[in-house]
């Protein structure tokens, strides 16, 4: 496995909107949150101008080609004290992925708060967006931390965008079927 620090401006060098995000809801926070994800693209590439986190060793020019990572990565964040979530629902069994709608026509939103002492000023806000495992939908995460934060994924995943653009059915999260009524 291999493991990247995140922390600060790093972060910003993920980008989970063709992610699919295993992040466990729970009541209160933790100091500490962990939570894996399938599909993060390492933005790596030059055309980016310079990257703050570390390029890994892939087996390819990650200066002229962003990495998807082809399977699960753990995103582990330190010294959370308070973030929320927001969650767009998806119809259950819709292909392909369509909102919940209430009776009058908007988007079905789950949204969750974790209030804390966020004006300390070592604490940095993360955000991501990918699709949620459950409740499935739309999402958008973020945490309020201080680190330290670290991602961790198998070399032997990681693949050029290029090669999942072009073949997402099989670079890409596959969802279990027959797990959403119809």
């Amino acid at each position: 496995m291999t493991k990247l620090d995140i922390s600060g401006e790093r972060f910003n060098d993920l980008d989970f909107s063709e992610a699919y995000i295993f992040f466990p809801c729970p009541r209160t926070l933790s100091h500490k949150i962990k939570f894996e994800a399938w599909g993060i693209t390492l933005l790596t590439a030059s055309i980016w101008g310079k990257t703050a986190i570390k390029r890994p060793p892939v087996t390819f020019d990650c200066t002229a080609h962003d990495i998807y990572i082809s399977g699960y990565s753990e995103i582990e964040i330190g010294g959370v004290v308070g973030g929320n979530i927001q969650v767009s629902l998806y119809e259950p069994g819709s292909i392909p992925e369509s909102f919940c709608k209430t009776k009058e026509g908007s988007e079905w939103v789950l949204s969750y708060s974790w209030p804390g002492d966020i004006m300390n000023q070592h604490i940095e806000e993360y955000k991501l967006s990918g699709v949620l495992n459950w409740p499935y939908g739309d999402c958008t995460i973020t945490l309020y931390a201080s680190g330290p934060n670290s991602i961790k994924f198998s070399i032997d995943d990681c693949i050029k965008v290029a090669e999942f653009v072009t073949s997402p059915h099989q670079y890409g999260y596959q969802r279990p079927h027959g797990l959403l009524p119809k």
